[in-house]
């Protein structure tokens, strides 16, 4: 993996805080809403943090992080918009909330997808418990690989990986 770049510190500070705004918002008032203090907050901070990922080209082009970025510019402006115009009427408040909290959901994909099984140390760490508890190769492969489609089933049963 690249050494991260002082846009990608940038970035991954300004989503950090991102997320501790949106948990402020919802705990202070229930939802987010860009006429209180912490909700306006997180919308700037979220519009940074996806303006800044459509700058961070590490990982060979344009690709799903990018698109996340998009998306939570997309759904950041329509549930500004829906909430500023009550589009929807007594329904506008409802159609905001999962505008917003999508982009939530936006902020989170990739920094799961990063910590967890898209980082290498953790795919390492898999690997060295999958020896103990008996993962097979073809799984392991399989999850390194990202295709965890239809024909490959993992479940788990008394702490380890069955692959069926």
């Amino acid at each position: 993996m690249p050494a991260m770049t002082m846009l990608g510190w940038f970035h991954t500070i300004m989503g950090v805080l991102a997320l501790l705004l949106a948990t402020a918002a919802i705990r202070n008032h229930g939802f987010i809403r860009s006429t209180d203090r912490e909700g306006g907050a997180y919308l700037v901070v979220t519009v940074v943090v996806a303006g800044s990922a459509l700058g961070i080209y590490n990982q060979s082009g344009f690709g799903v992080a990018h698109y996340l970025a998009v998306l939570t510019l997309a759904a950041a402006f329509g549930g500004f918009v829906i909430q500023q115009l009550n589009l929807f009427g007594r329904f506008s408040v409802y159609f905001q909330a999962i505008a917003y909290s999508a982009t939530i959901l936006f902020h989170m994909i990739p920094a799961i997808w990063q910590i967890g099984v898209g980082s290498d140390r953790s795919f390492y760490r898999l690997a060295r418990f999958s020896r103990t508890s008996g993962v097979s190769s073809r799984v392991l492969g399989t999850l390194r690989a990202g295709r965890c489609g239809s024909d490959s089933k993992v479940t788990t049963q008394g702490g380890g990986f069955i692959s069926r």
